[in-house]
Protein backbone atom coordinates (compact mmCIF):
# COMPACT_ATOMS: atom_id res chain seq x y z
CA UNK A 1 0.00 0.00 0.00
CA UNK A 2 1.10 3.53 -0.36
CA UNK A 3 0.85 6.46 1.26
CA UNK A 4 -0.39 9.57 0.15
CA UNK A 5 1.21 12.60 0.03
CA UNK A 6 1.58 14.89 3.14
CA UNK A 7 0.71 18.36 0.99
CA UNK A 8 -3.29 19.12 0.82
CA UNK A 9 -2.06 20.57 -2.67
CA UNK A 10 -0.54 17.41 -3.84
CA UNK A 11 -2.98 14.95 -3.45
CA UNK A 12 -6.22 15.14 -5.34
CA UNK A 13 -9.17 13.34 -2.85
CA UNK A 14 -8.94 14.02 1.34
CA UNK A 15 -7.09 11.05 3.59
CA UNK A 16 -11.09 10.44 4.67
CA UNK A 17 -12.21 9.94 1.31
CA UNK A 18 -9.39 7.61 0.52
CA UNK A 19 -10.06 5.36 3.45
CA UNK A 20 -13.56 5.03 2.84
CA UNK A 21 -12.56 4.28 -0.90
CA UNK A 22 -10.63 1.22 0.62
CA UNK A 23 -12.44 0.54 3.97
CA UNK A 24 -9.56 1.29 6.45
CA UNK A 25 -10.23 3.58 9.84
CA UNK A 26 -8.46 6.80 9.49
CA UNK A 27 -6.70 6.40 12.75
CA UNK A 28 -5.71 2.88 11.28
CA UNK A 29 -4.29 4.86 8.21
CA UNK A 30 -2.03 6.98 10.24
CA UNK A 31 -0.50 4.49 12.26
CA UNK A 32 0.10 2.83 9.04
CA UNK A 33 1.51 6.04 7.53
CA UNK A 34 3.62 6.15 10.76
CA UNK A 35 5.41 2.34 10.65
CA UNK A 36 5.58 3.08 6.98
CA UNK A 37 8.06 6.10 7.50
CA UNK A 38 9.69 4.78 10.76
CA UNK A 39 10.40 1.61 8.53
CA UNK A 40 11.86 3.63 5.49
CA UNK A 41 14.18 5.95 8.02
CA UNK A 42 15.54 1.94 8.86
CA UNK A 43 15.82 1.41 5.06
CA UNK A 44 17.91 4.04 4.51
CA UNK A 45 20.20 3.83 6.97
CA UNK A 46 21.08 -0.09 6.48
CA UNK A 47 21.59 1.54 2.85
CA UNK A 48 24.23 4.00 4.01
CA UNK A 49 25.64 1.26 5.66
CA UNK A 50 26.42 -1.10 3.23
Amino acid sequence: MKVAPKKRQDRLFSIAIICEAISLKRDAYYKFHKRYLAKKEVEQIVISLV
